[in-house]
């Protein structure tokens, strides 16, 4: 007796005998569905319908953000120093030191009139040192008084005499403009031979001689500073000062009061000795 599953494979082999007349049968027909899904035999003789899996839709991959160029940080242009910004700085400098020539002129007013004479002198200075000497000729007088600073001692003489000893005041000209006076740029005038920068000082009330190395001599009273100005070349090199200053003294006998004007020109910024009097 023949196996079942020789009737299985007889059966399943009929089927598709008869599939392939009927598609030919309608193939010339001509009336065959297009849409009919295709049958294929399996063993067991049952049929399936092929459903395909739908392919997974890609995630796109996120684009990524462009990395932020950073922003250099602009280098800060130092902002130059002015010229008077320059000047007090070097003036103000504990070691500042200078020497030169000091001129000018004195005018004696009394009661007969007025005369007029000249001055001419020496000064240095050296950090908190000091050397004045000025002599100053009128109605046919020479007088010359001279201060040295040295080492917080103050020595004065008169018309050659003898030295006195003294404290000295502790004024000096590098605190007096470091100390936030307050100077004005009054530009370019022609001094000293070369144009300079003229530094005004507004207010001269209660400034001390003493810082200038200049002290009232004997007989000398009422000694007061009347104005006051400093130079200095474009680039705020110090080139000098002028100065105005009144007393009250006797000439002959006779009460005078006096004003004198200075201007001191700075020859040298290095190489400055100063030594106390030998005697």
């Amino acid at each position: 007796m023949p196996a079942v599953s020789y009737f299985r494979r007889l059966a399943v082999g009929t089927a598709v005998v008869v599939l392939v007349a009927l598609v030919a049968a309608c193939g010339t027909a001509g009336t065959w569905p297009a849409h009919v899904p295709l049958f294929r035999p399996f063993s067991d003789a049952s049929t399936v319908t092929a459903t395909p899996t739908p392919e997974p839709t890609p995630t796109p991959s996120p684009t990524p953000s462009p990395t932020p160029t950073p922003t250099p940080t602009p280098t800060p242009t130092p902002t130059p120093m002015s010229t008077l910004a320059r000047f007090k700085a070097t003036i103000a400098s504990f070691d500042f030191q200078a020497q030169g020539t000091v001129t000018g002129t004195i005018t004696a007013a009394t009661i007969v009139g007025s005369r007029s004479g000249s001055v001419t002198g020496t000064f240095a200075v050296k950090g908190g040192d000091s050397a004045v000497s000025i002599s100053a000729k009128i109605l046919g007088i020479t007088s010359t008084n001279d201060n040295i600073v040295v080492g917080g001692w103050s020595y004065s003489r008169a018309n050659g005499g003898d030295w006195t000893k003294a404290p000295a005041s502790g004024k000096t000209l590098q605190a007096f403009v470091g100390s936030g006076i307050v100077l004005s740029d009054y530009g370019l005038e022609s001094k000293f031979g070369r144009w300079l920068h003229r530094f005004n000082v507004a207010d001269v009330a209660g400034v001390d001689l003493s810082a200038f190395g200049i002290s009232a001599g004997a007989g000398q009273d009422n000694l007061a500073l009347t104005s006051l100005s400093f130079w200095a070349e474009r680039d705020g090199t110090p080139a000098g000062l002028s100065l105005g200053v009144a007393f009250d003294q006797k000439i002959l006998g006779t009460a005078s009061h006096e004003t004198v004007a200075l201007d001191i020109g700075i020859d040298t910024l290095s190489g400055v000795t100063i030594s106390p009097p030998s005697s």
